[in-house]
């Protein structure tokens, strides 16, 4: 990119036998200039001798000294011992890419000659780059401007040099110069590179190598790492999205999904933002810090909002039994505009309150019901909002077996119905169930603590049931099963 921007280049046009001359001049300080011609040659005749149909030249001339070079060239007789020979000064007729260089020119002006060798058509179109180092050379490669390294992790820097690696000491500063701090002294520049642990900080930071009292500053450059984006709602007519808050932030800027790139579309200094869908219809978003008016940190990963696992509020509800006791525990996206938390239970039909919680900036909620019945307990939270809205949870059900660690239910039971055995423990369980006059019809191991039986084959009837743990009795009991019509 700085050839072509120094345009240290020639595009020309070149005939048969024709000579064209391209002035440069080499300055006091330059070392390894670097010359190439190249074209795009015309193809071949199929099975020729050789693949090069337009042939160029090219010699550097030197008028002061009278001296002159010619570009490089392998061996390319078909021996291993002419391949492997080092390349020697003369006129190349088998590429179609030629090279001078000089590791010390001398310093003034110098004239650069193509002449068209053999040219078989009208003319033949040529590029000629040229380049040189310098002296006490120094040129930061990486970090560039409006470049990222991510704080408190390794990072490579990166340069090219001519500098020996001695008498040079490399710092870095966050306070835009203010103060500089040590990265390393003497640090091996001719490796072009160092490992940086770059320090926990979101700020915009610059780089200097101190060489013998002169310094070379690296461009401005960003250090932060990527914030986390979280779905807090997700309701049908907004979502809201927030993010851990630091305070070296002066603000933040949200990006949403536009055709095919991201594009910022609020700014803010909150640590959340609410979007509405009619406006911002893409569910794609990241959000990024911003340290000035002309730099940002790193962009979060963009997410999907959607698919987040958020609903409107409600993340997710469960029901866990421990001990005699069912644990409520209800996660929340976020806590914000909620009134309060209330959690129902399911009795006769209807679902009845049982706790309610006042809303926190916590987003979970959590109630212990000791008040269990043996059977299926069956629980749902209702949130309620400032603005008078009330939202649902599914429904979340825990099995209680009761202190005596069985129960048996429905009782009475239909015909139609499964009858359902719970129990504690599984290990060699059976069910045994008798006829009024004392009849074994029903002999079924317990291999879950929740098991299900078929009653279709069973008349209407009283039955009597037993629990065997082995061969001890653990409970007992009269089922009715009713008649189906």
């Amino acid at each position: 990119m700085q050839i072509l921007q120094q345009k240290q280049y020639y595009n020309e046009i070149i005939t048969k036998g024709e000579t064209l001359t391209f002035p440069i001049n080499i300055p006091t300080n330059a070392k390894n200039l670097k010359i190439t011609l190249a074209w795009s040659d015309i193809p071949t005749a199929p099975n020729a001798e050789k693949a090069l149909v337009n042939d160029l030249d090219i010699i550097l001339y030197h008028a002061a000294s009278q001296q002159n070079w010619l570009p490089w060239v392998l061996n390319h007789f078909p021996h291993p011992d002419s391949l492997s020979q080092l390349p020697t000064r003369k006129a190349d007729h088998l590429n179609n890419v030629e090279q001078i260089t000089l590791e010390n020119p001398i310093p003034g002006n110098y004239d650069i000659q193509v002449n068209g060798f053999n040219i078989t058509t009208n003319f033949q179109e040529f590029s000629i780059v040229y380049q040189f180092d310098t002296l006490n050379y120094f040129q930061w490669g990486f970090p560039a401007k409006d470049d990222n390294i991510l704080a408190g992790e390794t990072a490579i820097l990166r340069w090219e040099t001519t500098l020996n690696e001695n008498n040079n000491t490399l710092e870095y500063s966050i306070n835009n110069g203010a103060s500089w701090e040590l990265i390393a002294e003497n640090a091996d520049l001719k490796h072009g590179y160092y490992r940086w642990q770059s320090p926990e900080a979101l700020a915009t930071a610059q780089l200097r190598l101190t060489h013998d009292n002169h310094i070379y500053l690296s461009e401005i450059f960003t250090l932060s790492q990527p914030l986390s984006l979280k779905v807090g709602f997700n309701c049908p007519d907004s979502t809201l999205l927030y993010w851990d808050a630091n305070s070296d932030a002066n603000n933040y800027i949200i990006y949403t999904l536009e055709s095919e790139y991201l594009t910022p579309i609020i700014t803010t200094n909150d640590t959340f933002v609410i979007l509405y869908k009619n406006i911002y219809p893409s569910p794609y978003i990241a959000v990024a810090a911003v340290l000035s008016d002309s730099y940002n940190g790193m962009k979060s990963y963009a997410i999907q909002y959607e698919n987040q696992g958020t609903a409107c509020y409600i993340r997710n509800f469960l029901a866990d039994l421990i001990d005699d006791n069912a644990l409520l525990q209800l996660l929340l996206g976020t806590s914000y505009e909620v009134n309060n938390i209330v959690f129902e239970k399911l009795e006769s039909g209807n679902y009845i309150p049982i706790a309610t919680v006042p809303a926190s900036d916590q987003p979970l909620f959590q109630f212990s019901d000791i008040n269990l019945k043996p059977g299926i307990n069956t629980y749902r939270a209702r949130v309620n909002l400032n603005n008078g809205a009330i939202l649902y949870s599914e429904s979340a059900s825990i099995y209680y077996e009761g202190k005596s660690g069985f129960y048996v239910f429905p009782n009475p039971v239909s015909q139609r119905e499964e009858l359902n055995i719970l129990s504690k423990d599984t290990d060699n369980l059976r069910f045994i169930l008798y006829d009024a006059l004392g009849r074994q019809v029903l002999n079924q191991p317990l291999f879950a603590n929740i098991e299900n039986i078929s009653l279709q084959k069973m008349t209407a009837g009283i039955y009597y049931y037993a629990v065997l743990g082995g061969n001890s009795k653990i409970g007992q009991g009269k089922l009715i099963i009713r008649l189906s019509f």
